[in-house]
């Protein structure tokens, strides 16, 4: 081989690699860029209950919520590293997302090769950061997916290993991402399904190696989730840990008519459809590729564990969040680098170099080129608020911050604000306790059967602790139920507030606009009706109001 050859040869097999860290620092620098998009709710929710573990206060003592306790264990880690602030949290989940886009990568190349791994990887980097599936944001689904991909590698390694402890370990790894949300057990089904493919082929004797091979798995798998029952039985939290993951979040899972499931499944699924085209059409050429072409059929088993998994991981509650369809992305993405690969073997063996080179490369271009396109405002040129505005619409995530820093500079560490809402980002940048330990209130207005019991628990826990702030919030279009369960709690408020509060301020906005928000102030302004339909009037106890 002359020495032209072999360094074409060099460049030709080193190229998938340099492209990921392109990849990786494309990805990394957009992050960068949007590093102050403002908490939503969920980051709120897992950033507050970080702070309290951090503070010494177990999950689901004084904050309670449905999903399970993985989510804040790791955001504790985040906030312990880096800081409690929002960029601490959304510089986290760039490190996340990297390392997602690497197992990505190394994942296809293990099964087809280097530019199966970089496209797949590509496609992967792109559509989790997509606005339409909340991509910004560090919701759960992006640890889910990161450990998922771990266990899904090296589940990889131990069908080139064939060791004990590999599988073990990739066991405990699916284990880990049902530990992060509740909603990872399907990804961790599907890894159950080829890990019991690649067990079948393992060499030695067929049935005492396959019944050890698989408890030795699903040993990895259940450990996880054994240890985070026993720190919760331990802190002392286990009944209402019970209550909140398993017995109302089922409740909450049926709350739904299911012949509004597709009004809300095109509601979440199009825009990221529309966005993405063309990743979607070569992942089904992918899909396609592993019944059609020789050299992928191998692959048929993990690729549809994954996609069948990730919708179905999507699917509880039939809601269909945007950030929900993250976790079908792992399977489209190794879809997508399938299709890339599809298209290359049909073209393998053409008589013109152009042709066997050409066809697919252009593919990936055109395909990864009209996404970035696609989204190229809010990748390169759009402002973190704005791009909160054109995600969320009116709701509170950027004015939360000026109300923060309102009650932050009128109080102290030990004083606690009391939210008749559902915002949990508050008391995180305040750095006060919340009242009460319902994060969401609209818990108590949902048609379930634990509702009257929630809402009267959470009026207690407001009446016992008094807290020194409280905060009403009023969103329209209405992101809480309407009708007598919310007639209720607005007519405890008037009274309670009327009686031991006076209002000291009003934080209102206009949706569509990302001018700052300025508190009013003046009684006068404060006694004459809003003048927007989204508001946040902040209560102070009648003890202290005379202070302001």
């Amino acid at each position: 081989m002359s020495e032209a050859s072999r360094t074409f040869k060099a460049l030709t097999t080193d190229t998938p690699l340099l492209l990921l860290v392109c990849i990786v620092t494309f990805t990394a620098a957009i992050r960068l860029r949007v590093l102050d998009v403002p908490l939503e709710r969920d980051e709120g929710e897992y950033a507050y209950m970080a702070q309290l573990i951090l503070e010494g206060v177990p999950p689901y003592a004084e904050a309670y919520n449905m999903k399970f306790p993985g989510i804040y264990f790791a955001y504790a880690v985040m906030l312990g590293l880096f800081g409690q602030t929002l960029q601490a949290i959304h510089f986290g989940l760039l490190l996340i997302n990297g390392a997602s886009i690497i197992l990505v990568y190394s994942i296809g190349k293990n099964l087809a090769g280097g530019w199966v791994g970089f496209s797949a990887s590509a496609a992967f980097a792109l559509l989790t950061l997509s606005n339409r599936v909340q991509g910004f944001w560090a919701n759960a689904e992006h640890f889910v997916v990161l450990f998922a991909l771990a266990g899904l590698l090296a589940l990889l390694r131990f069908r080139n290993t064939h060791t004990g402890a590999t599988l073990f370990f990739s066991g405990l790894l699916f284990g880990t991402a049902i530990c992060m949300k509740q909603h990872g057990v399907f990804l961790a089904v599907a890894g159950c399904v080829v890990a019991f493919s690649f067990i079948r082929r393992d060499p030695g004797p067929r049935s005492i190696r396959f019944i050890q091979r698989t408890t030795l798995f699903l040993a990895g798998l259940a450990t996880p989730i054994v240890l985070l029952f026993l720190t919760i039985y331990f802190s002392g939290t286990l009944e209402r840990f019970i209550f909140w993951a398993f017995t109302y979040a089922r409740a909450y899972a049926s709350i739904l008519d299911i012949n509004d499931a597709p009004y809300y499944f095109k509601s979440g699924f199009l825009p990221l459809f529309h966005s993405t085209l063309l990743l979607w059409l070569v992942g089904g050429l992918g899909v396609v590729g592993i019944f059609a072409s020789g050299p992928l059929k191998p692959h048929r088993t993990l690729v549809l564990s994954f996609l069948v998994g990730g919708f179905l991981a999507v699917s509880p509650g039939l809601l269909f969040r945007p950030h929900y369809f993250i976790l079908l992305i792992p399977g489209l993405a190794l879809s997508f680098g399938f299709g890339v690969e599809f298209i290359r073997t049909i073209f393998v063996h053409a008589r013109g170099r152009w042709l066997r080179v050409s066809p697919h490369v252009i593919v990936t271009v055109v395909a990864l080129g009209s996404t970035v396109t696609a989204h190229a405002d809010v990748f390169f040129s759009l402002t973190p608020h704005t791009i909160t505005r054109l995600t969320y619409g009116g709701q509170p995530f950027a004015v939360s911050l000026s109300i923060a820093r309102f009650i932050r500079e009128r109080s102290d560490r030990s004083d606690k604000i009391g939210i008749v809402g559902s915002e949990p980002q508050i008391p995180f940048y305040a750095q006060r306790r919340s009242a009460s330990g319902y994060l969401y209130i609209n818990a108590a207005t949902e048609p379930q059967p634990y509702a009257t019991a929630m809402r009267n628990e959470f009026i207690g826990e407001i009446e016992a602790a008094k807290p020194r702030f409280l905060l009403h919030c009023h969103l329209t279009p209405g992101w809480y139920a309407t009708g007598d369960a919310e007639k209720v709690l607005q007519e405890w408020f008037q009274g309670f507030a009327g009686e031991y509060y006076r209002c000291i301020a009003r934080f209102e906005w206009t949706p569509g606009y990302d001018a700052p928000v300025e508190p009013i102030l003046t009684v006068a302004e404060l006694e004459a009706p809003p003048q927007q339909l989204y508001f946040i009037s902040i209560y102070k106890r009648l003890s202290e109001a005379g202070t302001e």
